[in-house]
C-alpha cells in the first residue's frame, strides 16, 4: 500500500506542474538610470544586460515621492501603444549592453500628463513573460521645465528676457561682437544675471542640471561659439540654459539659440 501511495503522489506532482511553478527565475536589473527634463515630458536612459529567455521588456515606475522600492502599491507606466505592460517591449536580441535604452515619458501610471514644475521620481525593472520582475534600478528624479526648441535669433546688441521669453527689455543677457579683424562673439549677463559657459556639447540634453556655483558676474562678457551650452542664474534664482545652434559673424552677425527655463526657483533641473 505504501508503494502505491508514493507512486500516485509522484504522478500528482508531475501532472500539476509543480516543477514549473517552483523553477527559479532571475532577471538582471537595469543600471545607470538617468533622467532628462523636457517640456511636459521626461526622457529616461539606462543600461541593460538582459539575455534571459523569458525577458520581454522593462517596467517604468513613477511617483511624486522618493523611495519607490518601498511603495508596494506602485503600478508601472502603461505601454503607450499596447495600453498594457511591460512599459517598454524588448527581447534579448534587442539588448546591447553598450547602448542605452531610451524612453520618453509623457504620462504617469494613472494616465495623467506629466506637468512642468513637479518633481518626479523613477525606477525601472526588467520584466518577463510570466510577470516576474527584477530588482529595481537606481532611483532618479527630475523636474520638467518649459523650453523653446524652435529657436530665437539675436542680432548684435539685442538681448533676451527670461521673464517674458522674448527680446523685450529688461534683458537677462545681450549678444555682442568684438569688431576687430579676428571677430569674436560674447554673451553678457544683465540685471544681476550670472552666466557660465559649459563649452561645446553635441547634445544639449547632456547638461540636464545647472551648477550652483562657478558663474561669472553680470556685465562681464563670456565668449561663445557654435554648439556651446550657456547657463544662467537670474537675480530671483531661476536656472536656465541656452544652446548656440548657429553663430554667424559675417557683415550682419547673429546667433540662433534654443532655451530651457526652470520655473521653480532654486531648482537646478534644466
Amino acid at each position: 500500500m505504501k508503494k502505491v501511495i508514493i507512486i500516485l503522489s509522484l504522478i500528482f506532482i508531475t501532472s500539476c506542474g509543480v516543477e514549473e511553478i517552483v523553477q527559479p527565475e532571475y532577471l538582471n536589473a537595469p543600471s545607470e538610470l538617468k533622467a532628462y527634463p523636457g517640456n511636459g515630458k521626461i526622457k529616461l536612459k539606462f543600461y541593460s544586460n538582459n539575455k534571459e529567455d523569458k525577458f520581454d521588456g522593462f517596467n517604468v515606475y513613477i511617483s511624486k515621492s522618493s523611495s519607490l522600492k518601498n511603495q508596494s502599491s506602485l503600478l508601472p507606466v502603461k505601454n503607450p501603444e499596447t495600453g498594457g505592460i511591460p512599459t517598454i517591449v524588448a527581447t534579448s536580441k534587442d539588448i546591447d549592453p553598450t547602448v542605452p535604452i531610451t524612453v520618453e515619458i509623457t504620462r504617469d501610471a494613472d494616465d495623467n500628463p506629466i506637468e512642468n514644475g513637479i518633481t518626479y521620481y523613477f525606477i525601472v525593472k526588467a520584466h518577463s513573460i510570466r510577470n516576474f520582475k527584477s530588482e529595481p534600478s537606481n532611483e532618479v528624479s527630475t523636474t520638467p521645465r518649459i523650453d523653446n526648441i524652435t529657436g530665437v535669433i539675436l542680432y548684435t546688441n539685442e538681448g533676451f528676457n527670461f521673464s517674458t521669453f522674448d527680446k523685450t527689455s529688461p534683458y537677462n543677457f545681450v549678444f555682442t561682437v568684438q569688431n576687430t579683424s579676428d571677430k569674436k562673439a560674447f554673451i553678457t549677463g544683465k540685471n544681476n544675471t550670472l552666466v557660465q559657459s559649459k563649452g561645446y556639447y553635441q547634445n544639449w540634453e547632456d547638461v540636464n542640471k545647472a551648477d550652483t556655483d562657478g558663474y561669472i558676474q553680470s556685465e562681464i562678457p563670456v565668449e561663445i561659439q557654435e554648439g556651446y551650452v550657456i547657463l544662467f542664474k537670474t537675480a530671483d534664482s531661476h536656472y536656465t540654459k541656452i544652446y548656440i545652434k548657429e553663430l554667424n559673424l559675417s557683415s550682419t552677425p547673429y546667433i540662433k539659440f534654443i532655451w530651457a527655463y526652470q520655473s521653480i526657483a532654486g531648482n537646478t533641473d534644466i
